[in-house]
């Protein structure tokens, strides 16, 4: 959603040109790795389902059902974190329109709200606990990165 033109926080690494506007630029990764999360709560259910069939030595079907189940979600599992890999070494952020949608929207009017209720003034640089989640999870990620490559 951030990747979108009319919202354009991020940018994806590559390519992602539709074939009728090539200088549209899709959030190919971003899709993809949504598809895998959406399609793994159905597989997961299939295998919970099936684990609870097998009532005994030899169930008939069950673990026909688990095996070709585990093999689909081990394997948009491991693409979806190949991608993962992709999209987090390219990813491009854009702070110029992170803070033209955040003036847009009036956020630092709910700060003013909050800041009276608390009775203090509000500040314009403090934003939580944010900057240190992020710069954990950067970290995290180029770890990762490093230790694969």
């Amino acid at each position: 959603m951030l990747a979108r033109p009319e919202i354009g926080e991020l940018s994806e690494p590559g390519g992602g040109g539709s074939s009728t506007m090539p200088d549209k630029h899709n959030p190919v990764l971003s899709i993809l790795i949504r598809r895998a999360a959406i399609a793994a709560p159905p597989l997961a259910a299939t295998l919970h389902t099936a684990a609870a069939l097998a009532n005994d030595e030899r169930p008939d079907g069950a673990w026909h059902a688990e095996w070709d189940t585990l093999r689909t979600l081990a394997r948009r599992t491991v693409v979806a974190g190949s991608q993962c890999g992709e999209l987090l070494a390219g990813l491009q952020i854009h702070p110029e329109a992170m803070a033209r949608n955040l003036a847009a929207t009036d956020v630092l009017g709910e700060q003013r709200a909050i800041a009276s209720l608390v009775g203090k003034p509000p500040s314009s640089t403090y934003f939580g606990a944010i900057d240190l989640l992020i710069d954990e999870t950067l970290e995290h990620v180029r770890l990762i990165l490093k230790e694969n490559s």
